[in-house]
C-alpha cells in the first residue's frame, strides 16, 4: 500500500491534509470514479478505518466527497456507505 513504504516515525507525522489528499487520490484514481467505502479506502491506503473515517467526515463537511446512496455490504448485518468525490 501506499502506506506502508513510510517509515513508522512518517506515518506518525503524516498530518491530516496528507491523509485526506491520499483519500481524494485514491478516489480519484478508481475507474470511472467508483465510489468507495472507508473499509476498502483504509485497505488501499493501508492507514487504519479509524484513522479513515474520521477524514471522511472533514471532507464531506468541506463538500469534497459526498454520500454516494449507494451501499455495500461488510458483514451479514452491516452495511457500508459508498464515498466518491463530488
Amino acid at each position: 500500500s501506499l502506506h506502508d513504504a513510510l517509515p513508522i516515525s512518517a506515518q506518525i507525522r503524516m498530518g491530516a491534509s496528507a491523509m485526506e489528499r491520499t483519500i481524494l487520490c485514491l478516489l480519484e484514481r478508481r475507474a470511472l470514479g467508483a465510489p468507495l467505502t472507508a473499509n476498502k479506502l483504509a485497505e488501499l491506503s493501508g492507514l487504519p478505518i479509524t484513522t479513515i473515517r474520521p477524514r471522511l467526515t472533514w471532507l464531506k463537511a468541506m463538500g469534497k466527497i459526498e454520500d454516494s446512496g449507494q451501499r455495500q455490504r461488510i458483514s451479514k448485518r452491516t452495511s457500508a456507505i459508498l464515498w466518491r468525490l463530488t
